[in-house]
Formats: C-alpha cells, sequence, structure tokens
C-alpha cells in the first residue's frame, strides 16, 4: 500500500504532514507468477493487449480481495438506507479505533456477491441490482429508513502496468538459471483509482 503525503520540517523542528490522497493505492509485482517459458508467453501477451500501463485491468490482490478478511461468507455493514436514496457504493474499511480508511469497492466479483438487510440475504435483479463495472448497488425494493445494508463476497482490485516494457529477456534468464543470484525483475502493477 503506497500514500502520497509531503511533511515539511518547521525551523524548530516540528512537522507539517499534508496528505494529498484520501486513501493509499496498492502495489503488486506479477514476477512471482511467471514461473516457466509459458507463464511468461502468457504474459507479454496479456501485457501486449495492455499497451503496457495504456489499459487498466482487473487483479486478484491475494492479500485482500474478500469484504471480512477473516471469513469470505461472513458480511459487513456498507452503508445505511435514507429514505429517497437508492444507490450505494459498495465500500472495505480498514484502520483501527485510532483511525479508519473507508476504500471504495468498485470491481466486485460477478457471482460471489450477496447483499442482505432486515434480518435476510436478498435476491440480486428482484430486490437490488450491483454494477459490477463500479461497484455501485441500487435498491430495488425500500427498506425501512436507517436499515443497515451489508455485503459478503469478493471484489478485484483495478490495476495497471507500473512500465510501458517488459524485461521479458532478464524474466527468461532468470528462468533459465533458477537461481536468485542477482537482481530479479520485477513486474510492477498499480492500482487504478476512479476505475
Amino acid at each position: 500500500m503506497a500514500y502520497s503525503t509531503t511533511v515539511y520540517t518547521q525551523p524548530d523542528g516540528s512537522e507539517v504532514r499534508i496528505i494529498h490522497w484520501a486513501d493509499g493505492r496498492k502495489r503488486f509485482n506479477a514476477m512471482p507468477g511467471v514461473r516457466t517459458r509459458s507463464d511468461l508467453i502468457k504474459l507479454r501477451n496479456f501485457f501486449s493487449g495492455r499497451a503496457g500501463k495504456g489499459h487498466s485491468f482487473p487483479a486478484r490482490d491475494l492479500s485482500d480481495f474478500e469484504f471480512v478478511d477473516t471469513d469470505p461468507d461472513a458480511f459487513v455493514q456498507f452503508a445505511t438506507y435514507a429514505t429517497g436514496t437508492s444507490t450505494y457504493q459498495l465500500v472495505k474499511q480498514y484502520g483501527d479505533a485510532a483511525g479508519v480508511d473507508v476504500r471504495a469497492i468498485t470491481k466486485p466479483e460477478l457471482g460471489t456477491v450477496q447483499i442482505r438487510w432486515g434480518g435476510g440475504v436478498k435476491t440480486e435483479g428482484t430486490h437490488y441490482s450491483i454494477n459490477y463495472l463500479t461497484g455501485v448497488v441500487t435498491i430495488l425494493v425500500a427498506p425501512a429508513n436507517g436499515t443497515a445494508f451489508e455485503v459478503a463476497g469478493q471484489f478485484w482490485t483495478p490495476c495497471r502496468f507500473i512500465e510501458d516494457e517488459l524485461p521479458s529477456d532478464q524474466v527468461f534468464y532468470h528462468l533459465i538459471e533458477k537461481t536468485s543470484f542477482g537482481q530479479i525483475p520485477t513486474i510492477g502493477m498499480i492500482e487504478v483509482k476512479g476505475e
């Protein structure tokens, strides 16, 4: 996770910190998934299909892809019904008692998401709909004002490659040598916000 914060040190030694982003951006390395020449060819084709860092794609963050980290079937509140409001963004909360980061989930995984309120799991298409490209839930059958909406399931993280160049010769050399001697190439990816 990466944040963007500028720190200014004052003449008396105190600091002024300016936090530029509301929440952090995740960073990934695709290299651990490349173990064979066949993997490298698949990555090369995928990289070319995205025009390097030109187009984003959904990626699985193996450390964070469920609404409740400890139990994929557990539900957690993401919104509270307010009379007259029918759309709600899926979110996930991070942090502790000292600070909370509320992160918009924009790429819920089709076939895994369940929404419930009023004590029961509701039916997609009857009680609610989900835009799987934005993570926006539209309530089709309004509950009582103040009703908590809960979600369970999985999601993707929208990413792009960090570089426009794939170090395939270095990756291939590393695969042939089967050694970690020297610099292992990085195939960096970074989370894309607003997609």
